[in-house]
């Protein structure tokens, strides 16, 4: 369609509830480009991260833009043994 999209979200949780699955929130944007006009859409999404040791596991809905977000993320400071 000619258009380049970019997209960027920081979502964070913390082990509240000593659970594998935790209460997410992220802030993000989604910047599109067509030609020399660039738009930019702002997007909250709420959600939940299923923490499987190595491997998390995120899903949510962009409360702003309608849309549900899914994803799969590494955790590179997991450490067999400690506790997850």
């Amino acid at each position: 369609d000619g258009r380049q999209h970019l997209e960027a979200k920081a979502l964070g949780f913390v082990d509240a509830f000593g659970a594998p699955v935790q209460p997410a929130v992220g802030l993000g944007a989604l910047a599109t480009a067509e030609g020399d006009d660039t738009s930019v859409e702002p997007g909250l999404v709420l959600g939940a991260v299923g923490n499987l040791g190595r491997v998390l596991l995120v899903g949510g809905y962009d409360v702003l833009r309608q849309t549900p977000e899914f994803g799969v993320a590494v955790n590179f400071r997991f450490k067999p043994g400690r506790g997850q």
